[in-house]
């Protein structure tokens, strides 16, 4: 399954829903600090309903730069090594071209 250019909508605000891959990943804006996190649940598209994972992206300034950590937790035993590699294509790859 190919998910890229597929439509992305994403709500600004705490608790706004998002949709990523034209709906594929599902959830909700649980924690926003403004320049410097975002804690997005996130449901996959092959999860089961009401099941989630925290995604979490923070900002840390590192010298006349910042540097972006990204760690993902919470999501069901099986999941974690496709979830890694599709993590790496999908969010990892182009986040690189575009900071860089």
């Amino acid at each position: 399954m190919s998910l890229g250019n597929k439509p992305t909508e994403i709500n600004r605000e705490l608790g706004g829903a998002f949709a990523l891959f034209g709906g594929y990943i599902t959830g909700r804006q649980v924690d926003l600090v403004p320049k410097r996190a975002n804690r997005p649940s996130l449901a996959g598209g092959k999860l089961d309903p009401g099941v989630y994972s925290i995604a979490k992206f923070d900002l840390v300034e590192q010298g006349s730069g910042t540097k972006l950590v990204f760690d993902h937790t919470g999501f069901p035993r099986g999941v974690a090594k496709n979830w890694r590699r599709a993590g790496k294509r999908t969010i990892g790859r182009p986040m690189e071209k575009l900071l860089a």
